[in-house]
C-alpha cells in the first residue's frame, strides 16, 4: 500500500508540473514494488510505475530516459499479456516509444512503432 500511495503523490507532484518530486516518488514506489513481489515479470502495477516514470522523464526531455524505461515496460507488457500480444496497453506502449522516437528526430523508427500501434488498434 505504501507504494501505491508514494505513486498517487507523485502523480500530484507530475499535475503541479515538479517533474523532480515526481520522479523522486515514482521511484520510491517503484523500487518498493520490485522489492515486494515475486514475480516481478507479471506484475502490472509495476509496468504502471514504468510508464509513469518515461512519461515524466519525456516530460523533462530525457528522451534516452524515457526511451529505455518504456522498451522497458514494454518487455513486461509482452511476458505478462503472453497469449494476446494484440493488448491496449502494448499499443499505448508502442505509440509512447514512437513519440520518443520522433522527439529525437529518428522519424522512420518512429514510424514503424506507430505502424506497430496502429495494426494494435
Amino acid at each position: 500500500k505504501l507504494a501505491i500511495l508514494l505513486s498517487l503523490i507523485g502523480r500530484y507532484e507530475e499535475s503541479m508540473l515538479d517533474y523532480k518530486q515526481a520522479l523522486k516518488y515514482y521511484d520510491k514506489s517503484f523500487r518498493i514494488m520490485k522489492y515486494a513481489y515475486n514475480e516481478f515479470l507479471f506484475n502490472k502495477n509495476i509496468t504502471f510505475i514504468l510508464d509513469c516514470l518515461a512519461r515524466v522523464h519525456f516530460k523533462m526531455c530525457h528522451y534516452e530516459k524515457a526511451l529505455k524505461t518504456y522498451k522497458k515496460c514494454n518487455r513486461l507488457l509482452k511476458n505478462i499479456h503472453a497469449n494476446n500480444l494484440n493488448n491496449y496497453d502494448i499499443c499505448l506502449n508502442y505509440k509512447n516509444i514512437g513519440l520518443v522516437l520522433y522527439e529525437n528526430g529518428l522519424y522512420y523508427d518512429a514510424l514503424f512503432y506507430y505502424e506497430k500501434a496502429h495494426n494494435i488498434s
